[in-house]
């Protein structure tokens, strides 16, 4: 069942029905929101975030899922799984919007709702999203004639 009124509006409550049958990664959501930077948390959290995204959606002919799925984009945004930039060219593939009004809606939602904390989204996006790379033998070299000693 998807979400339906001001929740579609609303990162916290866009998945709330589907995360009843998937606990485990409703908590991993939940331990990442809390362990991000503080300022991008106020905007995750805050009571006005749901207000701004119904603002600036409602200024396009989207449909609800359409709707739904922005926020998600939002969401996804916020914790780090995608650049601002990443938000702006996901928009249009998810709505069906032209490029432009694509564009458009992408720099309005970073305008009035990610502006604040645009530089850390950058940062926090790139220390999220960079794979751990094991540690490495600089020489990779193996001595095998010390195996028999």
């Amino acid at each position: 069942m998807p979400p339906t009124g001001s929740s579609i509006y609303d990162p916290l409550e866009v998945d709330a029905n589907y995360y009843l049958d998937h606990l485990e990664e409703e908590d991993n959501f939940y331990h990442r929101a809390r362990n991000l930077p503080e300022t991008i948390s106020d905007v995750l959290f805050s009571e006005e975030t749901p207000q701004i995204i119904e603002q600036i959606l409602n200024r396009y002919t989207l449909r609800e899922q359409e709707c739904i799925e922005v926020t998600r984009l939002i969401k996804a945004t916020l914790i780090g799984d995608l650049s601002p930039t990443e938000l702006t060219s996901e928009i249009m593939p998810t709505t069906g919007l032209d490029p432009e009004a694509g564009r458009q809606l992408g720099q309005e939602i970073i305008e009035k709702l990610l502006a604040p904390v645009l530089e850390e989204l950058g940062t926090h996006a790139l220390t999220t999203n960079t794979p751990t790379t094991p540690p490495s033998n600089p020489n990779n070299v193996i001595n095998l004639r010390d195996q028999n000693r």
